[in-house]
């Protein structure tokens, strides 16, 4: 196209001809469209200079572009993947293979409201995924790969349904703990299972709950080293903050039944990790096979609830209460930095217990 405009008819700063050319909008319509096809050249011979990609165009034309280069949303996540750290790289390989099961080759134009709601609706059906939260975190990964489709310009506006005010639910939390009958049923059963893992994982999770409900991470990485004089001494991995906890008779029977371990507590830590620097993958792992286990065997003692070893604290504080802590002992055993985030903590936990007494009131007369 020949352009024919005075120097007063183009603006720098925009880089575009301004309005009082006649023919404006034609010409800042094609400009726009040598600009994205020069692009997408580019990125497909990443030219070391934009002298080689002038030369090229005046070689070869626009018309090795391709006339649909939108890419699938695998393709393009293994492209940013180049940009990502290692652990970024393998959260969106995650969700790229995800969606690759759940629609394979779809492209990144392709997602609406409803392919969105049918992901959730994928996910909600697999083994491996049972949390909302977790689906929540998968779609804002999404959207994330969707954002920077669109800064690529290989979407426009319209085809990011996020931007259209599609909206992710993270789900209310469950705070999920066992009840006095169902802590002494626990207890008591220790060590009564035929799998040797059904023993460990209980054990494992009454000592969270007698460490005053120590994350799991902290139990999993406890050291016998740690031990020193009758006296637990832990540092919360998550906050860093200093807990001593004295060994009480039940935590002294619980400890017992770790006397063949050289390093951790915990055989599972013993064998798997390193003496020095665990990494905290490596004690993710530990925990979801300690998870794994927790629940089948109360599911045989009959306790039908999720239980995990987090339970073990959202337990304690439960229980704390339920004996008569006041809040400010429960904030320090529990590692919170602030009071208002043990009485949300708390509150919720209390939610049962509140119904009963409502319940009574209502009837009282």
């Amino acid at each position: 196209m020949d352009i024919e405009l005075s120097a007063a008819q183009w603006n720098p700063k925009t880089k575009e001809v301004r309005k009082s050319h006649p023919k404006h909008l034609e010409i800042n319509t094609q400009l726009n469209d040598y600009l994205d096809k020069a692009k997408q050249l580019d990125e497909k011979h990443r030219f070391k200079t934009a002298k080689a990609l002038i030369e090229y165009v005046v070689k070869e034309g626009f018309e090795a572009v391709d006339e649909n280069p939108t890419p699938t949303f695998s393709e393009f996540i293994k492209e940013l993947n180049k940009t990502y750290s290692e652990d970024n790289a393998k959260k969106y390989t995650t969700i790229a293979n995800w969606v690759d099961r759940f629609k394979p080759g779809i492209k990144l134009d392709e997602w609406s409201e409803r392919t969105l709601d049918e992901l959730q609706h994928f996910l909600k059906g697999t083994d491996s995924i049972n949390s909302q939260n977790t689906i929540a975190k998968m779609l804002q990964r999404v959207s994330t790969v969707l954002t920077k489709a669109l800064s690529y310009r290989y979407i426009t506006y319209d085809d990011h349904p996020f931007k259209r005010g599609y909206k992710v639910s993270h789900g209310k939390p469950k705070d999920i703990k066992l009840e006095l009958e169902e802590l002494s049923l626990l207890w008591n059963s220790r060590d009564s299972f035929k799998n040797a893992s059904f023993n460990q994982a209980v054990n494992a999770w009454l000592l969270s709950f007698y460490l005053d409900g120590t994350r799991a991470h902290d139990v999993i990485t406890l050291r016998k080293d740690q031990i020193k004089r009758g006296v637990i001494h832990l540092k919360q991995a998550k906050t860093d903050k200093q807990l001593t906890v004295k060994v009480s008779k039940r935590l002294d029977a619980l400890l017992k039944e770790f006397t063949d371990t050289k390093t951790y507590i915990l055989p599972i830590s013993d064998r798997l990790l390193p003496a020095i620097d665990p990494p905290k993958k490596k004690a993710n792992s530990i925990n979801a096979n300690l998870n794994k286990h927790l629940k089948l065997a109360c599911a045989e003692l009959g306790i039908e609830k999720n239980v995990t070893m987090h339970v073990a604290r959202h337990t304690f504080a439960y229980v704390a209460d339920l004996k008569g802590w006041n809040i400010t002992d429960i904030q320090h055993a529990l590692g919170h930095s602030k009071i208002q985030q043990t009485r949300d903590y708390v509150g919720r936990l209390r939610g049962d217990r509140l119904d009963d007494k409502r319940q009574s009131l209502h009837e009282s007369f």
